[in-house]
């Protein structure tokens, strides 16, 4: 049931006021959009090296040009985005094209024009362009990758790229950005946002055959990103060219049995574009299916259905799918309409531990069993009574882009994002399996047939995993930026957008709607009373009982507008912005009965200042402070439906009266280009982070059971330094090598840890500044790649990490000592990977074989501790988890689980082939 959408008037009032705001401020002051860059260069005499001024350089088909000043430079400003054939010529000179021009977002792409003096008329000279190594007039720091490096580095997704990245740690999963949490993290495609609306974090899995780069900011940030703190990833898709091109890729590590594979993983990939009819028309789709098994196995048994007559398909344990249509149309050459759908779509099986053995279970004797030991014994697969996870997010927009003049422009977006998450074994929640949790129990020992102990039990014997839950997510946005280049000396920006959010969130506690007395179920597990349902949606939906699970919809609303002025002084750059959000958490609803309608208006300014200072084309500094604030994740105003009087205890309640979490960042950094082809950057920065979401306790007076709220209470602080070195392709090899020095500290890693504090045995709030889960003080990541163009290359990646902090705890411990908090340290981990490839040409296609190898030295990483993995590592040094079993003289001990699931994946080693045409 959904409730139908409400405003209030006063409400209402406050959107028509904030868009005429922001319409009078739009087009009273211009503004650059963030999806153009700049075209660059000098232009010499070939044979003398003198410059050539008074040159015309100009963009073939477009109405962008400029010409040399009296040292031979120019610079055309504000190009869309795109690849472009870029011609100089000169009275007296051959005419020269530079071809394959790639204009990338806020970012500048050289050309070096050498023109030679007429021997033949007319003739012609054409050369490729190439990216400047260091950008002298940035203070933003950007890492990226595009297309051709990801293709030839051993890396198939965009999490498994950002974490090549300097200033990045894979916590647990979750991306972590110069040491903030991993809600701090946005991610954009096109200039579009898709982080999901609820939690905050970013949730579309974009296919690497739709991209045709990605960046990585992770500071320094411009006035026109807002409502982030820590990073910002930026994804670019790729559209058609002038010409037919695509590929075609596919991937194995199945090496032709079943038992002759690592996780039966399967990789497939194609995008192919070019014109439609007409060069004005031009399309981009394409697509990726990955299916594995992983290297968490389990016995359960999937799903085979028959795809055609004798070919069969049977599901894996992890399948994932995404694709993309792209159509752009040239209306004009100086306007363009362009429409794109994207979509990803993952399932995969909720791999638990103790859900991963099979057996037969008896009820009669109580006893479970490796084998039947009579036919009260039935089989139980633990492994398919865990739930499902499945995520399907999309997104759809439309871009229309009008260049006004050679230096005015503006862009005009419309798009929608949404999501569904979805965590359950089965949809209707009375097909669980509620019988076994009836004095269920467990089994501890795994090599043991009658050790059941519903106390310390560790693997599970029978019944369901109780989990359910179900999200669903859609923002609309609008967003429009204008563009204006006033002479050599400003070039302003400004630009609005509004997003309107709808949220429709249920979790059920199932375990607390477990029948009480045993004679309710039958011996199979059936309701005595066939008419009584364990759970009745009417029941949750209309009665107190919405408070017991986590029942709401929300319907709030942000936006922002911002102004900034890039000044450009001799030997200084001045970027300077302010940015307003405001955000409103809007009507929201536990459902039913129960309406708690919130109408909350919050405005921040941030102000935002960086300045480069170029000391040459080949050095150059920069220094950037930035005030950044980000509204908490949405679940935070809306948990449990906001009724503290109603709530069950031990609840987390949301509060509509949040503030924006802060954070005021420095940075300072030095740029230095050694010679053509290797070039360094050093940067060095600080944070303060307050405001951060926790839970702490409220009082409800006489009503009983202690509940909790979220509040403005944490705060944290970073310091770190970020070094690189890179070398372009040249004398048969390229590489990259980085190092970061991070220090992150804050009072607590988790914003519910004021709830689970007494259950953990924890502070409910620390005395002092503690690591976080996720500072890792060191970490070295790199690249080397080495090629025989047109016949083989090589890559290796290289990727270590000092280790991230634990908290040393023993058994029986019930109190953990605040000093104790993070105050160990797991080991090191390394990755080594490596992909190789062999070129053909087949038919006039380029044809490739290649291998991937994954942690190419089996390196048993680990990635969390498990089930009384704390005590267990404190105690013996030893991973992998443990469980509680009693001694004969009944002393409680640890025993190893070897859980797999606190390792990476070991040494996987994959082929594949690619048509590349």
């Amino acid at each position: 049931m959904r409730l139908p959408r409400q405003r209030s008037r006063e409400s209402a009032s406050v959107y028509v006021a904030a868009a005429l705001c922001l319409s009078i401020l739009l087009f009273a002051m211009p503004a650059l959009a963030q999806s153009t860059g700049k075209i660059v260069g000098r232009v010499t005499d070939a044979e003398t090296g003198s410059p050539l001024a008074y040159t015309n350089v100009s963009i073939l088909g477009q109405p962008y040009g400029a010409m040399t000043n009296n040292t031979g430079q120019f610079t055309i400003e504000n190009v869309a985005v795109g690849t472009y054939i870029v011609q100089a010529s000169f009275m007296g000179y051959d005419t020269m094209q530079v071809t394959d021009v790639v204009v990338e977002p806020d970012r500048s792409t050289e050309v070096a024009f050498a023109l030679q003096p007429i021997v033949i008329q007319g003739q012609e000279v054409l050369v490729e362009a190439e990216r400047p190594m260091i950008e002298t007039e940035d203070t933003v720091t950007r890492r990226g990758m595009d297309q051709e490096e990801a293709r030839i580095r051993p890396i198939n997704t965009v999490a498994e790229a950002i974490a090549t990245q300097p200033g990045v740690v894979l916590h647990d999963g979750e991306i972590h950005v110069r040491g903030g949490r991993s809600s701090e993290v946005k991610m954009y495609v096109d200039g579009i946002a898709i982080s999901n609306s609820a939690t905050g974090g970013a949730s579309l899995e974009v296919s690497l055959s739709s991209l045709s780069e990605f960046d990585l900011l992770s500071g320094g940030f411009d006035a026109e990103y807002g409502n982030v703190q820590s990073g910002v990833i930026n994804l670019s898709t790729r559209e058609g060219g002038r010409e037919f091109s695509g590929e075609i890729r596919y991937m194995t590590d199945d090496y032709g049995a079943p038992e002759k594979t690592f996780d039966n993983f399967d990789n497939m990939a194609f995008g192919f574009g070019g014109p439609l009819f007409t060069e004005d028309i031009r399309y981009y789709v394409s697509g990726e299916g990955r299916f594995s098994d992983t290297y968490l196995k389990t016995d359960e048994e999937r799903e085979t259905s028959e795809l055609t007559k004798g070919v069969q398909w049977t599901d894996r344990q992890n399948m994932f799918a995404s694709g993309q249509a792209k159509m752009s149309f040239f209306v004009t050459p100086t306007q363009k309409l362009t429409a794109e759908y994207l979509i990803s779509q993952n399932v995969r099986d909720y791999y638990s531990h103790s859900y991963s053995r099979s057996g037969y279970w008896s009820q009669d004797s109580e006893d479970w069993s490796h084998v039947a030991l009579d036919t009260t014994y039935q089989y139980y697969n633990a492994s398919e009574h865990t739930p499902e996870v499945w995520n399907q997010f999309n997104q759809k927009k439309i871009v229309w882009r009008d260049t006004v003049s050679p230096q005015m422009f503006y862009t005009v977006k419309l798009a929608q994002f949404s999501s569904e998450e979805r965590f359950w074994l089965y949809e209707d929640p009375d097909d669980y399996w509620w019988q076994a949790y009836v004095g269920g129990s467990r089994t501890t020992d795994p090599d043991s047939d009658n050790d059941l102990n519903p106390e310390t039990g560790y693997f599970r014997t029978w019944g369901d995993h109780l989990g359910w839950s179900q999200q669903v997510t859609t923002a609309t946005t609008a967003k429009a930026d204008l563009t204006n280049q006033i002479g050599d000396t400003h070039q302003f920006k400004t630009g609005f957008e509004f997003i309107y959010n709808e949220i429709d969130v249920k979790t059920l506690s199932l375990a607390s709607l477990i029948p009480s007395a045993s004679d309710t179920l039958a011996a199979d597990g059936e309701s005595l009373n066939p008419d009584f349902d364990f759970f009745d949606w009417d029941r949750a939906l209309y009665t107190d009982e919405v408070y017991r699970h986590n029942i709401y919809q929300g319907f709030p609303a942000n936006g922002a507008l911002y102004v900034q002025d890039r000044m450009r002084y001799e030997g200084m750059i001045v970027r300077a912005g302010l940015r307003l959000d405001f955000a409103d958490p809007g009507p929201a609803s536990g459902i039913g009965e129960h309406q708690i309608w919130r109408e909350r208006m919050d405005a921040v300014l941030s102000p935002r200042l960086g300045i480069a200072h170029p000391i040459s084309d080949r050095d150059a500094l920069h220094f950037h402070y930035g005030r950044f604030y980000q509204m908490p994740h949405l679940t935070a105003y809306y948990e449990a439906g906001e009724d503290i009087d109603n709530a069950s205890a031990g609840s987390v309640i949301g509060y509509s009266g949040l503030e924006p979490e802060v954070t005021v960042s420095y940075q300072f950094g030095a740029e230095h280009q050694f010679s053509q082809n290797v070039a360094m950057d050093i940067t060095g920065f600080y944070k303060d982070i307050f405001g951060l979401l926790a839970t702490e306790e409220y009082d409800r007076g006489v009503t009983d059971g202690v509940v909790y709220t979220y509040v403005n209470k944490d705060y944290a602080s970073v310091q770190g330094v970020e070094f690189s070195l890179s070398k372009r392709f040249s004398n048969y090899f390229s590489g990259n090598a980085t190092y970061t020095w991070l220090r992150a500290t804050g009072v607590s890693s988790d914003e519910d840890q004021g709830a689970n504090a007494d259950a953990l045995g924890l502070p409910r709030q620390p005395l002092k500044e503690i690591p976080l889960d996720w500072d890792e003080r060191h970490t070295v990541t790199g690249f080397l790649f080495v090629s025989d163009p047109g016949n083989w290359e090589v890559t290796f990646d290289y990727n270590y990490g000092s280790g991230t902090p634990y908290t040393p705890t023993y058994l029986g411990q019930k109190e953990i000592d605040p000093e104790d908090v993070n105050s160990g340290r797991l080991p090191s981990h390394t990755m080594v990977n490596l992909r190789g490839t062999k070129k053909y040409k087949l038919y006039g296609r380029e044809f490739r074989l290649f291998f991937e190898a994954l942690n190419v030295f089996d390196k048993k990483n680990v990635t969390g501790l498990g089930n009384y993995g704390s005590e267990y590592y404190t105690e013996t040094g030893n991973l992998g988890g443990a469980y509680l079993e009693t001694d004969p003289n009944g002393v409680e001990v640890l025993e190893p689980l070897n859980d797999p699931s606190v390792y990476i994946e070991g040494r996987v080693i994959r082929v594949g082939i690619a048509i590349d045409w």
